[in-house]
């Protein structure tokens, strides 16, 4: 089987144990995460080979990333070294009516001055089938933005398939300057995710009123108005939405739909008790880059992603550690969330 490329950040994440607010505690669980290394280790986990592109320090906190990465799995032979120190992540677990909170610590860290020139791309691209990216990287600093763009760009040329999640985050940059940058890259983009709220304040696309249900959420036809005027006009032949009904910090409603050619898709609905919401649009990421390298149709495509994501609310930390046949159980609808002996 072909690899799957991801090019982001990676950071430290200090985890506030169990329910504990941040002005609580006195000790974290650590653990290393990145959107685009979140969805590498899904995919390692489901035994698609994969390889990791980023630039951290020399230092040991980088070098027990890089551990960790390899634990589950992921290349790491392109991984540059440069810069002082790596991005952290505070993180504090939400209940009930009280939000999860995450405060980061991420400027100036090493994937912050990375450049095209420090990576080999052709050994990066050699028997690559896809490359993940996502808006969080070129939020860091103009030089990631420029090597993510350049990425692209020679995904493009050497036929190689792009993937890329919106991953908006207010704290990194305003919805104005994600649009200028996302209407640069997106004609390199092959498959594009993305939910409705930021369709609309950052690409300004929208259904008309009446599409929209009482809890705010577009309906079934309002999503695929939005996901088709996307592909349409920006060019992705797969545009993805996840759409999400938030209860409670400990409970929710998660689905999603794609578009593929012009064809709309649709997942059911999951009602979700939360243990571990961080990361379900990477493992949601990963479920559809496997299902195309696996012939999967769209509709087994759209169950399957899905189940994915659902499933990540199940685990703690960010990685999405569920194995296809995992996933097909839910997707499919057999048996599941009952204990197997």
């Amino acid at each position: 089987m072909k690899k799957v490329v991801g090019l982001g950040d990676m950071i430290c994440g200090l985890n506030a144990p169990g329910y504990l607010k941040l002005i609580q505690t006195d000790r974290f669980d650590v653990f290393y995460t990145g959107a685009e290394a979140n969805v590498l280790a899904a995919l390692s986990y489901m035994n698609v080979p994969t390889d990791f592109v980023t630039r951290l320090p020399d230092n040991d906190i980088a070098k027990a990333a890089v551990a960790n990465l390899r634990k589950y799995g992921l290349g790491t032979s392109h991984i540059a070294t440069g810069g002082s120190r790596m991005a952290v992540m505070f993180v504090e677990t939400g209940a009930a009516q009280r939000s999860s909170k995450v405060v980061f610590d991420r400027y100036n860290t090493g994937v912050c001055g990375m450049k095209p020139s420090h990576f080999d791309w052709d050994g990066i691209f050699d028997n690559a089938d896809t490359i993940v990216i996502s808006g969080i990287t070129p939020a860091l600093s103009p030089d990631a933005a420029t090597t993510t763009l350049y990425a692209a760009e020679e995904a493009r040329k050497r036929g190689v398939f792009v993937s890329c999640d919106i991953n908006y985050r207010a704290s990194l940059w305003s919805y104005e300057d994600c649009r200028i940058y996302m209407e640069k890259i997106l004609p390199y983009i092959d498959q594009f995710i993305i939910n409705e709220d930021h369709a609309k304040k950052i690409l300004g696309v929208s259904a008309p009123g009446d599409c929209y249900q009482e809890n705010g959420l577009l309906n079934d036809d309002g999503c695929d108005i939005v996901a088709k005027e996307i592909s349409g006009r920006y060019g992705p032949g797969t545009v993805a939405l996840t759409r999400r009904l938030t209860i409670s910090a400990s409970d929710t409603v998660w689905g999603a739909m794609i578009c593929e050619n012009g064809r709309p898709y649709h997942s059911r609905m999951y009602s979700i008790h939360v243990v571990g919401r961080i990361g379900a649009g990477d493992a949601f990421a990963a479920g559809l880059i496997y299902s195309r390298m696996n012939g999967f149709d769209p509709q087994k495509k759209t169950d399957f992603a899905t189940a994915c994501g659902v499933l990540k609310h199940s685990i703690s930390m960010d990685f999405n550690l569920v194995s296809a046949s995992e996933a097909l159980e839910l997707a499919e609808n057999r048996d599941y969330g009952r204990v197997n002996r």
